[in-house]
This record gives structure tokens, C-alpha cells and sequence, in this order.
């Protein structure tokens, strides 16, 4: 027979009242959370910060951190389950953000009041005929806790009826989020909500305690931090100084992290490395820089004062300057600012319509070896009433780099003489598909360009110049997301990576360049938008194919190109090309 081994001699029962990160990890060792998701000195920093053990900790304070490191897990949903530990009277209203949130909150506690061994005491009791307890997906009490008209947990999103709430220590979860802060009056809406924390924070101590990640760059802790409140930030990277402090020398963060200072003074930490490495490895810091410069900035990084770099997301020196071939294109190409002989790369003659020294730079390296294209799009923005235009671009790919032929716009919309234009720039670039915004025009541009189209088609050897004919198919694409969030959130991924080339006469196009680095995400933040509009809306066609590895890919032209060669020499000396292949390409 098994031997039950008392609470006692299995925890110290009186330290998990008293250490925090000592609670937490045995918690996390029941659970076997630690076998994926290990506690290392940032968690033990922020556990430690928003349990509030210092004893000058302010009553209004908060942790930012990256996304996807467990905050919900660790500062609020367990912390809750500690201050119950500590008092079981004590009343934890804890806010979310909106959705499903709050029941998955409340759920997991529940689920730990039921199955960690040093938590059972506090599962809600049996509803008896001089007491109910609370136990639903919003509200429960403790088995402990005195008959109250407070819950010991209330769990609900920010958009919820949080005004009649009270408790002793308030825990917001992530309230700003993307939704929350797109416009003015949503950002002025959740500023409202988070007044009310004081409100409900209004038993003892009446501590405020958020925990978050900044979705905008005019974020809500910034504000609060105005109102007295207290932050921490524990970025994913160590920052460098640049990083660190704007122009002026002020701190960019809301107060980094004395850990994260420490270790970079004592040079046990370097920028650029992962505070999470830990539990989190290369290729996963990879992922989220490519989700664009602002993204990371902001909800990794954690930088409150993003500066005109972030603000302004699309630069200049991101694209590769190199002339774009009809056909072909090499297999491969670097970005870089110095070339191998120590040299700048930036472009001097095409003049910079950008901000400070944001200017044009040529590749450090094209492959000599360049291959045909894996196709051509061209995406049309026709013109509605008024000033616009009918923008257009021209880009192909290869190797999942995209190549970006042609941009223009063109005053008369349906006209026949732009249908006419559009139809020709198709077939000398050899565009193979055509994608045009259709939004409230039920489908006319589309229908008035298929006749032109067929114009201009050619069968196989009616032309010279087009061995093979030239075809082309044309659809319609209907958008619904807010402009300036479509054309940015397509750009960025693929600029700031260095995926895409622009021909010599697309750099030189000035009301591209000004559209390109003056977009913002806020809404009408450009008069004109035709060309950028139309080459965003082309790159995001392509979006699968920068999935792909572009030196895995190059490696693969070069084989194909290999081939292709070896098969032309067996063929001019009379011998069949084996099948299958007998040799083996390094």
C-alpha cells in the first residue's frame, strides 16, 4: 500500500504563502508545465514585481512583456490562486480583454483549485441550506471564504459591465489588444474602462496590477504611467543603446527591467540576445521579426516611444535597387549598406523623397546564375470619382524574392485609352495574371478590361518576340480591412526582410516614394495612395511564395540550371539524357 506523504513534509506549507516564485514553480512542477514552459530569472523578476513582495512597491503597477511568454498563465491567472492561498477572503476582480478570455481565465483556477494538492482546501463547497457559493463560468468562491456579496474571483473582459466590481487587488489582463486601439474613439473608449480600475480596486491595499503588451504607438500604459501608475518591461531582446533611448536621450521603454539593466552593464547579457532562451530558441525570434519592424517593436519589444522609425514603417533603405530584367532575374541576391571592399552601397543619383538619411542602396551581392521568373502579376486599382487614379503595378517572383517591374497610375479610370495602356503594359511584361480591386463596382473593370485583353493575345508563333503566344487570365478582389493596415501589413513583412527588388524607374517614381514613407496606420493618414496601394496589394498575391527558403531555392535553380545545361550537351552529341538522373548535385 502506497503511503499518503502529509502537504507538509511534501511543500513548505508556510513559504508558499510567503514566496511567490517559490509558489508559482511548485505549481508549475504539479502541473508539469516546467517540461515546456521553464521558470527562468525574467519570470521569477515579473512574479516577483507584480506579487508586490517589495515593500515599497506602489499600489499602481505593471509588467509588460512579449507576447507569447505566459503572462496570462504566470501573473495572473497563478497569482490569483496565491493571493487566495495567503487569504481566502480576499476579493481578486480580474479583467481581460474581450472575448473568451475570462471564462479560459477563471477556467484554468477552477481546474487548479481541483487538481494541485496544496490548493484543494480552497475548492468552493457544495451549495448547503445557509450558504450558496458562487461557481459559474464568471464568478466563484473559495471553500473557505466568509459569506459575501463579493466573489473571491470575478473574471470579465474589458468591455464588459466592470463598473459595479470591487475587490482588494485588481489583475488586468491584456486589455489593449489590435481591436481595441484602431481608431481615436476606441483608444479614447478603453482609456474610459481603465478609470474605473481605481473604483474597483477599493478594499485594502486597493492594488492595481496590469499585465500587457503594447498593441499601438499610442498605447494605454503610457497614459497610465502619466496617472501614477508604475511599469516594468521585460522586452524579449536585450536592447541596444540605440534601441533604448530616442534622439533626445530618453528612455524609449517604461522603465526597463532592473535584471535586463544588470546584465547588460556587467556584460553578462549582449544586445540582440534573447532574455527568454530559456524556453525560447533562434528560429522562434526569427518568426516574429518577420512579422514587420513595428509588430516587434511594439508587441516584443515593448518600446512606448516608437519614434518617427516606427511610426512610419516603411523605409526606403529596405528595398534592393537593381534593374529588373522582363524574363529572368538571378537566382539569388543579397541587401547590405557596405559592399565587400568596405564601400557604402547606398544610391546616390536617385534622389530621396524620404525622412533624414533614409535613402536607396544597391544589392552586395547578384548571382551570376538567373533564371526565368515562376511568374508575373499585375494588380489594377481603378479609379472611383474625384482626384485618385488608376493605380498599377507589375511584380514577379522567384526564389522568394519578388521583383517589382513596373508601378504607375493613370488619370481616366475606365476609359478605353487606361484599358488600352493597362492591356499593353500586361503583355510587354509578360504578365500571365491580372488581380483588380473591386470594391462597389460590381464587377464593371473587370468586365470592360476581359475584351481588351483579348485584343492583344497572341498564339504561338504569330509573333517573333512571343515564341510562345502571350494569354492572360483577369480576376476580381473585394477588400474590407481598413486601407492603411492592408497596404502596411503587406509591405512591411516583405520590405523589412529585404525580399523585394524595385526596378530603377519605380524608385525614381517620387509620388510612390512619398506614399511609401509617409503611410501610417491611421486612418486617411495619406491624401493618394494609387501606386502603393496597387504594389502592396500585388505583393500580398505573392505572400505564399515568401514562405519559402531563398537560398534552398537558389540551390535549387542552380541544380535545375545544371540540368537544363548537361541535357542541352547530351543532346548536341547525339546521346539520350539518362533518366534517371546518375549523378548527384552538390
Amino acid at each position: 500500500m502506497n503511503k499518503t506523504i502529509p502537504l507538509a513534509e511534501r511543500w513548505d506549507l508556510g513559504r508558499l504563502a510567503t514566496d511567490p516564485v517559490y509558489f508559482v514553480r511548485e505549481l508549475w512542477k504539479v502541473c508539469h508545465y516546467d517540461a515546456f514552459a521553464p521558470i527562468g530569472w525574467p519570470e521569477e523578476e515579473m512574479i516577483e514585481w507584480a506579487a508586490g513582495v517589495d515593500i515599497d512597491a506602489p499600489r499602481k503597477r505593471g509588467v509588460l512583456s512579449s507576447r507569447g511568454i505566459g503572462k496570462t498563465f504566470i501573473l495572473v491567472a497563478a497569482l490569483a490562486a496565491w493571493d487566495l492561498y495567503r487569504d481566502p477572503d480576499a476579493k481578486i476582480p480580474l479583467i481581460s480583454k474581450a472575448g473568451k478570455q475570462p471564462k479560459k481565465t477563471l477556467h484554468l483556477i477552477r481546474s487548479w483549485l481541483h487538481s494541485v494538492p496544496f490548493l484543494k482546501h480552497l475548492r468552493p463547497r457544495t451549495n448547503t441550506r445557509a450558504r450558496t457559493w458562487r461557481d459559474t463560468t464568471e464568478e466563484l468562491d473559495v471553500g473557505p471564504s466568509k459569506a459575501d456579496r463579493t466573489p473571491s474571483i470575478a473574471s470579465i473582459g474589458i468591455d464588459g459591465q466592470i463598473e459595479g466590481m470591487r475587490g482588494h487587488k485588481l489583475r488586468a489582463d491584456d486589455v489593449e489588444t489590435e481591436g481595441n486601439t484602431k481608431t481615436f474613439d476606441a483608444r479614447q473608449g478603453l482609456a474610459q474602462r481603465a478609470n474605473e480600475f481605481d473604483s474597483i480596486a477599493s478594499y485594502g491595499n486597493r492594488e492595481v496590477i496590469i499585465v500587457g503588451t503594447i498593441h499601438h504607438e499610442e498605447t494605454l500604459y503610457a497614459e497610465l504611467a502619466k496617472r501614477g501608475y508604475v511599469f516594468r518591461t521585460w522586452p524579449l531582446l536585450f536592447p541596444s543603446d540605440e534601441e533604448r533611448y530616442n534622439e533626445r536621450g530618453e528612455e524609449r521603454f517604461l522603465n526597463l527591467a532592473p535584471g535586463v539593466i544588470r546584465r547588460l552593464a556587467s556584460g553578462e547579457a549582449k544586445p540582440g540576445e534573447c532574455l527568454f532562451s530559456h524556453r525560447l530558441d533562434a528560429e522562434y525570434v526569427a518568426e516574429k521579426q518577420a512579422t514587420g519592424r513595428r509588430n516587434f517593436a511594439m508587441q516584443h519589444m515593448l518600446l512606448a516611444d516608437l519614434g518617427d522609425a516606427e511610426l512610419y514603417p516603411l523605409q526606403l533603405r529596405d528595398l534592393i535597387v537593381f534593374p529588373v530584367n522582363r524574363d529572368k532575374a538571378p537566382v539569388s541576391i543579397a541587401w547590405g549598406t557596405t559592399n565587400d571592399r568596405g564601400g557604402s552601397t547606398r544610391i546616390e543619383d536617385i534622389p530621396s523623397y524620404g525622412f533624414g538619411t533614409d535613402g536607396f542602396f544597391s544589392p552586395i551581392m547578384f548571382d551570376e546564375e538567373w533564371a526565368a521568373y515562376t511568374g508575373t502579376k499585375m494588380w489594377i486599382d481603378p479609379s472611383g470619382r474625384g482626384a485618385d487614379k488608376t493605380g498599377y503595378s507589375v511584380v514577379s517572383h522567384l526564389n522568394g524574392f519578388l521583383w517589382v517591374k513596373s508601378v504607375g497610375a493613370l488619370v481616366g479610370g475606365f476609359a478605353p485609352e487606361v484599358l488600352e495602356r493597362l492591356a499593353l503594359t500586361a503583355r510587354d511584361q509578360r504578365v500571365h495574371e491580372i488581380l483588380a480591386e473591386d470594391t462597389g463596382n460590381m464587377g464593371m473593370f473587370v468586365s470592360l478590361m476581359e475584351p481588351v485583353l483579348q485584343k492583344y493575345f497572341l498564339e504561338p508563333g504569330q509573333d517573333p518576340d512571343f515564341p510562345n503566344g502571350w494569354h492572360c487570365q483577369i480576376e476580381g478582389r473585394n477588400s474590407t480591412t481598413q486601407k492603411e493596415m492592408r497596404i502596411i501589413g503587406a509591405l512591411e513583412p516583405a520590405t523589412s526582410g529585404h525580399r523585394v527588388i524595385v526596378d530603377p524607374s519605380v524608385a525614381r517614381n517620387e509620388d510612390f516614394q512619398k506614399q511609401y514613407t509617409r503611410i501610417t496606420h491611421q486612418r486617411n493618414s495619406l491624401p493618394h495612395e494609387d501606386e502603393l496601394e496597387s504594389v502592396a496589394n500585388c505583393i500580398q498575391e505573392w505572400r505564399e511564395s515568401l514562405q519559402q527558403d531563398p537560398e534552398k531555392a537558389a540551390e535549387r535553380s542552380r541544380e535545375k540550371l545544371l540540368e537544363e545545361k548537361l541535357r542541352e550537351h547530351y543532346e548536341d552529341c547525339g546521346m539520350d539524357f539518362p533518366e534517371p538522373r546518375w549523378f548527384t548535385l552538390k
